[in-house]
């Protein structure tokens, strides 16, 4: 990816990524094959609100494990009707930064 292709994604994904990682994840885009171009944009991210949302209100269900990719952990959590609500309560508290991860994640598979 070029210099302002790579600027212009993190301009417009910034809060799907940690904080923390938005410049190691500048320099893999900038080290990435043009031919992952096509499927980083492609990429669908999870929105971390969304997420969120999603945790509080179905969480007891998996609906935001499933919605962030984590098809094991959303099976667990609809055959144990959210852990007895621990899980329930770990996954409302950790929704938002498990979207971020699970993003950062996508793009390093994608990459590599």
């Amino acid at each position: 990816m070029t210099l302002s292709e790579v600027e212009q994604y993190l301009a417009n994904n910034v809060n799907c990524f940690p904080s923390d990682a938005v410049e190691q994840l500048r320099e893999l885009l900038l080290s990435a094959p043009d031919s992952a171009t096509p499927d980083i944009q492609a990429l669908k991210l999870a929105k971390p609100n969304l997420a969120l949302m999603l945790a509080i209100f179905a969480g007891y269900l998996g609906i935001d494990q499933f919605y962030m990719g984590r098809w094991a952990w959303g099976i667990v959590r609809v055959m144990t009707c959210g852990g007895a609500g621990w899980l329930y309560l770990f996954g409302i508290i950790l929704a938002q930064r498990t979207a971020r991860n699970e993003n950062l994640r996508s793009i390093i598979r994608i990459v590599s």
